[in-house]
């Protein structure tokens, strides 16, 4: 007899241990069997259906979870993309700045270029109306740079009267600057 009985608990243990590997490797579902066989009793009928609806709410929450999480990627990637944009904006609105800031500075040179162009093209008409003894007696006085706009501002003839009633080294200095 105990022959027969360690027989029988070998053989259902190699069928216990079976059934873990063929449930384990996924080829048996022995859950749903259960559940099956569960449900075709009334007293277990109630709570197996329970079962099953609890199982298709939590399919459908990891459903609605799983769009849930796309939806915050494709958010987090927006977020992304309008900061890296953002910052883009800020710096083409540095640059924009920059841009404008030296136009001004520019401005600003050229109309002091503009002003000064005028006074020496007042001073040039100033000292075309004199004759050119006094207008290069005062010149000589002034600086060479200045001098040199203003005759460059001057018609040719009366440059050339002016330039003749200067200094000679003066007048050369000046002569040698003219391009």
């Amino acid at each position: 007899m105990v022959k027969w009985l360690a027989t029988i608990y070998t053989l259902v243990i190699s069928v216990i241990i079976a059934c873990i590997i063929l449930t384990v490797t996924g080829v048996i579902h022995p859950q749903e069997l259960v559940l099956d066989c569960m449900a075709s009793i009334p007293a277990f009928a109630p709570y197996v259906e329970a079962y099953n609806i609890g199982k298709e709410q939590e399919s459908w929450r990891q459903q609605q979870q799983a769009e849930l999480d796309l939806q915050i990627q494709q958010l987090v990637l927006q977020r992304e993309e309008l900061e890296s944009l953002r910052q883009q904006l800020l710096t083409w609105d540095r640059q924009l700045t920059e841009k404008e800031n030296d136009l001004l500075r520019q401005e600003e040179a050229l109309k002091a270029q503009q002003a000064k162009a005028k006074s020496i093209a007042d001073l040039a008409q100033l000292y075309m109306q004199m004759r050119p003894e006094e207008a290069a007696a005062i010149l000589k006085l002034m600086d060479n740079n200045m001098v040199l706009d203003i005759i460059l501002a001057m018609d040719k003839e009366t440059a050339a009267l002016i330039l003749v009633a200067l200094p000679p080294t003066m007048a050369a200095e000046l002569s040698s600057q003219f391009q």
